[in-house]
């Protein structure tokens, strides 16, 4: 798996949950280290969310421009008076093919 926004993969994707979780239960039980570890928690739960709304962002524009290329063919076809017309023709010319 490459590694992504600077982060260093050594295990696979599986493992590495496992034995993050195991390593902070550990950090968890000493009393100072607790503080570091759940900074490191937010820390993590900060980076997933400001990802997760960029993704958001990222398929709202994505969808803006979608609807809005869906808005001018739509415009395109009301204001061309004989597509029904052309479309039974191009019908027909493929089922005779």
């Amino acid at each position: 798996m490459p590694a992504e926004h600077g982060e260093h993969n050594i295990l696979p994707h599986p493992y590495s949950a496992i034995v993050k979780g195991g390593i902070r239960s550990i950090v968890a039980s000493i009393p100072v280290a607790a503080s570091l570890g759940q900074a490191w928690n937010e820390y993590e739960t900060h980076r997933t969310s400001s990802r997760i709304q960029e993704l958001f962002e990222n398929l709202k524009a994505r969808l803006e421009t979608l609807s809005s290329e869906v808005s001018d063919i739509g415009a395109a076809l009301s204001q061309c008076l004989d597509s029904p017309e052309l479309l039974e023709i191009t019908t027909a010319k493929v089922r005779r093919e």
